[in-house]
Parts: structure tokens; C-alpha cells; sequence
């Protein structure tokens, strides 16, 4: 669909993007601010409702003008207020599962779901709620086939499916980008650094290489723009931001806490796209190696690159890929929901938003207790560096100490000299002698003043 098409057809429509918890900057969160992003953009009107919500993400979803609420802002709004209820991690506001209920209204929105992981340590991405997707589904996505492929036994019924695979906002593919002989500078983007590839962002700085980690294992947690990446030569990370530089062009060693692929080339990509980037079934190396890979393999991944941008524009940048994605929506009848399955979903909702919850209040623990730990870290460096100011004051202080004791010694030794002096015989002698000189003087003084 060309994209002027695709702006009019967005042009007033009403959208619910229900999410489990917008706060920290992670994947499925940005998944979600993007395309809330892009649709506010196209004229669409977006609502974004999340079982938990805090800063630093819903700053960057209301800087946006994107409203985002959590179950207190659901109050006084129905599912038929809306054309389309996109929906991750099988979330749906409570209190409006009671409108499958009984006479379920003749005007539904169309639901989609999505699904970004088939790890066991993601269980909300999985269709965990029973039947839910077989009863609303117009269109369940996944970001990649291998994804589809392993959750797919898990669903009960026929539902109509499709690949949204992580888009990239449009600005991405309007980046230029003016290749260099040899790599300059290293952007590293990830939450999870392994400690090979913290080594081996040492050993680049080594070779002169400019090098920035962006996340919370590095310089601390930033949303990745188009903009970010000027002046970047190489970007090293996996999942969704390996999209983000094939889109705008940039060399992208795959690389994290999977291992990964390294520089993507024609053989592995299919492989590498199969498993959204994440580097699973890839290699483990040192971090000698990975340095080395990234600076000799520099300019084959450019060639890569320049040779494959309009192909990874077209299949990732999100106004070529939403148009597609909404365009498999199936039209359906939603049944109401029997009273034992309504029971069900309705727990299970409640169970699933108490978790979000917990999540997101475990979020600021942690949070708080790593900016306590840098607070005490802190504290700890200045007492250490008092003591070692006390140290070198004590030792100063002993020495001068020690000057004065000398010192004291030393008038102590010259009084005593001068005491020996004035008790010998010679010095009494030698008194007496100059006795009559010293009257003789005094007299003559007197008789002068005369």
C-alpha cells in the first residue's frame, strides 16, 4: 500500500493498545510506543492502556501526545468505543471483559494480539489465557516465524495469523549514511551485556575506536533514534535494534547475552531473521575476537548493507509494514462468553495485573536500590579518599612532630652548653677581668653626658 494511502486510511480511527506495564525501556514497550507513535502520526487516535505505568516510558508516550492510562482511566469506556483493541501479552482492562457478557453490543472492535517471545522466562507472551484468542482473534502476530512456529500448539482453534516483525519507526529509513574505510565509532545498545563484550568494548577503546553503550548495563537506559545513530560507524546489539540499523543503513554486529551471528551477511540472514535477531543459535567468542570481527569484517558489512537497505526498508519500516499487517484482519462475530469461561478470563486478568503490578514496584526497587548502591559507592570513594587525606596528614603531622622534637633537643643542648659555659672557671675568670673595663666605660659615659 502506498503510504499516502496508508496515512488516509489511519485518518480517524480509533485505537486501544493495551500493554502489560509501560516503565522501563524495554522491548515490547517500545514496540508498543512506536506504533502509537505512527498512528498518532496518521491521524489516528490512540489510546494506551497499561496494568502498570511509570516513568522514564510514559514521559516519552505523553511527550508524543499519546494518552496513556492505566485501570482508572478505562473508567466510562467500552471496547465499542474503539475500531481496533491491539493487544499485548493477552491484557485487557478488567472491568471490560464484562462486555462479552450476555447481548454482547452488535459493534466490536477488530482485536489483535501479539506475541514477541516463546521463552519460558516470558510466560505473558505466550496465549496463557485459554481460548481467548480463538474467541476474539480478527488477527494474532509474532514477530518472527520461528516464534509462530513454537507457539502455535499452544492455541485451541483456527486463528488467523500474520508476522509483525518489530518495525522500525519511518525516520530510520531517511538516515543517511556515508561509510568510512574503517571503522571510527561503536554504538553498543544493550540492557544485558555479557563480560566478553564488556571487554571487548576495552579493547576497541584500545585501538582507538570511539566506543558507547547505551543501556543499563552501560551509560544507562535511552531510547535509540535515528539520531542516535549519527556518526556511528557500527552498532552492536540484538533483537529489534538490529532492525534499526539495517534500516538506516548502518553495519550491525549481532552480538549479546545469546551470543549471535556477528556482521549479518547473505548466508546467515534468513537464519538470523528467523530468530528476530536475538542471537540464539549463534556463537559464544572472547573478546579478541569479537573486537577483531568488528574491525575486519567492516567493510564486506557495508557492502551488506548498501546492497540489502531498500529490501530491509520495505520489510521493516513500519509504514510499509502496518498496512500490511492490518490488512489480514479477519471480519468476526464475537459469541458471548459462557459464564464459567467469563469467571476464567476475568481472573486471569486480575491475576495477570497484580503481577504487572509487582513488576513494576520491583522495577523501582531495584532501581532504587542500584541508585543507593552509586550513592554508597560514592560515599565509600570519599571516605576512602579522606582517610587517605588523614593518612598523608598523620604521617605529615608525625613528621613535623618530629622536626619539633629535634628542635626542642636542640635550645634544650644549647641552654645546657650555655649553663656549662656560665658555671666554668674560665667563664668567671674572663668576667672578673673585664669587670674594671666595664665600670671604667660606664663612668666615662657619665662624665661625656656632662
Amino acid at each position: 500500500m502506498h503510504p499516502s494511502n496508508h496515512r488516509q486510511s489511519l485518518a480517524g480511527r480509533r485505537f486501544l493498545i493495551c500493554h502489560s506495564i509501560v516503565h522501563d525501556l524495554i522491548g515490547s514497550t517500545i514496540v508498543a510506543l512506536d506504533l502509537a507513535t505512527h498512528l498518532v502520526d496518521e491521524g489516528a487516535e490512540v489510546v494506551v492502556y497499561a496494568a502498570f505505568i511509570g516513568d522514564p516510558a510514559m514521559t516519552l508516550f505523553r511527550d508524543r501526545r499519546i494518552e496513556v492510562v492505566d485501570d482508572h482511566g478505562m473508567e466510562g469506556r467500552a471496547f465499542s468505543d474503539f475500531d481496533v483493541v491491539w493487544v499485548h501479552s493477552q491484557v485487557l482492562p478488567e472491568r471490560m471483559v464484562d462486555e462479552f457478557v450476555g447481548q454482547v453490543p452488535e459493534r466490536m472492535p477488530d482485536f489483535v494480539f501479539l506475541h514477541m517471545s516463546a521463552q519460558h522466562f516470558a510466560p505473558d507472551e505466550h496465549p496463557y489465557i485459554h481460548e481467548l484468542e480463538s474467541r476474539l482473534s480478527s488477527l494474532s502476530l509474532f514477530i518472527s516465524s520461528e516464534t509462530r512456529r513454537l507457539l502455535m500448539p499452544h492455541f485451541d482453534g483456527d486463528v488467523p495469523t500474520a508476522l509483525y516483525p518489530n518495525p522500525t519507526p519511518v525516520e530510520f529509513a531517511q538516515q543517511p549514511y556515508a561509510p568510512r574505510d574503517a571503522p571510527a565509532s561503536v554504538l553498543v545498545v544493550s540492557n544485558h551485556a555479557t563480560p566478553e563484550l564488556m571487554e571487548a568494548k576495552q579493547v576497541l577503546r584500545d585501538r582507538g575506536l570511539l566506543v558507547r553503550h547505551v543501556g543499563s548495563t552501560g551509560e544507562g537506559q535511552q531510547l535509540v533514534s535515528a539520531d542516535l545513530l549519527d556518526d556511528v560507524d557500527v552498532v552492536v546489539t540484538i533483537g529489534k535494534t538490529v532492525q534499526y540499523a539495517l534500516v538506516s543503513g548502518r553495519p550491525v554486529y549481532v552480538y549479546d547475552r545469546f551470543g549471535g551471528y556477528g556482521y549479518l551477511d547473505d548466508d546467515q540472514l534468513a537464519y538470523a531473521q528467523s530468530r528476530n535477531f536475538s542471537g540464539r543459535g549463534g556463537r559464544r567468542l572472547s573478546a579478541e575476537q569479537i573486537a577483531d570481527e568488528i574491525v575486519t569484517g567492516y567493510a564486506d558489512a557495508v557492502l551488506f548493507g548498501a546492497a540489502h537497505r531498500e529490501e530491509f526498508v520495505e520489510a521493516y519500516s513500519i509504514d510499509r509494514v502496518l498496512p500490511r499487517v492490518l490488512a489480514e484482519r479477519r471480519a468476526r462475530t464475537i459469541e458471548p462468553f459462557p459464564t464459567s469461561y467469563h469467571r476464567m478470563v476475568r481472573s486471569a486478568q486480575s491475576f495477570g495485573a497484580r503481577f504487572f503490578h509487582y513488576w513494576g514496584h520491583n522495577a523501582n526497587e531495584v532501581r532504587n536500590r542500584q541508585a543507593l548502591t552509586r550513592d554508597l559507592e560514592h560515599e565509600r570513594s570519599v571516605i576512602e579518599s579522606l582517610l587517605t587525606t588523614a593518612a598523608s596528614l598523620r604521617v605529615e603531622l608525625e613528621r613535623e612532630q618530629e622536626e619539633s622534637a629535634r628542635a626542642r633537643a636542640m635550645v634544650v643542648e644549647r641552654d645546657r652548653q650555655i649553663d656549662r659555659i656560665h658555671r666554668s672557671w674560665t667563664f668567671r675568670i674572663g668576667r672578673r677581668l673585664v669587670r674594671p673595663i666595664s665600670l671604667l666605660r660606664g663612668v666615662t659615659r657619665r662624665l661625656v653626658a656632662r
